[in-house]
C-alpha cells in the first residue's frame, strides 16, 4: 500500500494528533497533526440505499489520482515559527489544539509565535493548498449479486478492492471485520480537503494479537467536480508496538 504519510491529514497550525476516523475526537498526545471533518447530528437510518451509485456508474471504469493535498511551501517558514513557539510552551499548545477542531488553522494568538502580519500571510497561503497528484488508478464499482457490491481500485489503491459493501445492511465487509456506518461527512471549506460531504463506515477491533482500527469513505467536493474516495487502516499489537498507519486519498471526476 502506498503510504501517504498523513500528507492528507495534515492542519496546519494545529498541533492536534492524528485520529482514527473523521468523526472521532482528538485522543493521542500532541505531536502528530491530524483532521476532524464536521459530522452532522446523528447516524443516518438504514433504508437499503446504495450510495455508491450515488458516485459511479456499475461496470464503468473511471480514472482517478491517488494524492494529497498541500499548501505552498511557503507556508513552511509560518509553520517553523509555531514549532518554535511550541517547544517554549508545549503544555500550552496542546490544550490550545485540542480546544479547537484539528485540521484546519486554529484562531490567532500570540502564543502561536505569529505576529498578525505572519498570521494573516499564513491564512492566505492555506486558502491555496492544492490536491497533488501521485498516482493514476482506475475504479470500477461491480455488482457481485445477492446485495453485495466491490469497487475495484488498480494500482496502489488495491487494497479498497478487498472491500465488500452491503447497501441493505448499510454496512461493509473486509478481511479485519464489518465495517459500520458513522455520521456524515460534512466538512468546512477550512478543512484540509477543502468543503466535501459524504458517507463513512469503521471498523475498530482487537483479536487479541493486533489491534486495528479500518475507514472507508466517500463523498463530493462542494465544487460538483470531483469525489474524495479515502481508506485508512491502523494496526498495532495488542497492548504494545505500532505496526503500521496507512492512507489512501483518492480524487475521481463526478460523472453522475
Amino acid at each position: 500500500m502506498m503510504k501517504m504519510k498523513h500528507l492528507w491529514l495534515m492542519g496546519a497550525l494545529s498541533m492536534a494528533p492524528v485520529v482514527a476516523s473523521a468523526q472521532d475526537e482528538a485522543k493521542e498526545a500532541a505531536a502528530k497533526e491530524g483532521e476532524k471533518t464536521e459530522a452532522k447530528a446523528e447516524v443516518p437510518a438504514n433504508d437499503g440505499h446504495n450510495y455508491l451509485l450515488d458516485y459511479f456508474k456499475v461496470g464503468e471504469s473511471v480514472e482517478a489520482f491517488i494524492g494529497v493535498v498541500v499548501p505552498p511551501n511557503e507556508i513552511n517558514k509560518y509553520m517553523s515559527k509555531v514549532q518554535e513557539a511550541a517547544v517554549k510552551d508545549p503544555e500550552w499548545h496542546r490544550e490550545y489544539a485540542a480546544s479547537n477542531p484539528p485540521g484546519r488553522p486554529l484562531p490567532y494568538h500570540e502564543k502561536l509565535g505569529l505576529s498578525k502580519d505572519d498570521y494573516e500571510q499564513y491564512i492566505k497561503l492555506w486558502g491555496e493548498r492544492q490536491f497533488k497528484a501521485m498516482a493514476k488508478v482506475f475504479i470500477e464499482v461491480q455488482d457481485k449479486g445477492e446485495d453485495k457490491w466491490a469497487v475495484r481500485v488498480s494500482g496502489a489503491g488495491m487494497p479498497i478492492s478487498l472491500l465488500r459493501y452491503f447497501p441493505k445492511k448499510n454496512e461493509l465487509q473486509s478481511p479485519n471485520g464489518v465495517l459500520t456506518r458513522l455520521k456524515d461527512i460534512d466538512a468546512d471549506k477550512e478543512s484540509i480537503l477543502g468543503a466535501w460531504a459524504g458517507q463513512e463506515w469503521k471498523y475498530e477491533g482487537d483479536d487479541g494479537y493486533i489491534m486495528s482500527k479500518e475507514n472507508f469513505a466517500i463523498g463530493k467536493k462542494a465544487d460538483g467536480k470531483h469525489g474524495y474516495l479515502i481508506y485508512r487502516l491502523q494496526q498495532s499489537v495488542s497492548g504494545g508496538e505500532f505496526l503500521g498507519d496507512d492512507s489512501i486519498v483518492i480524487r475521481f471526476p463526478l460523472t453522475k
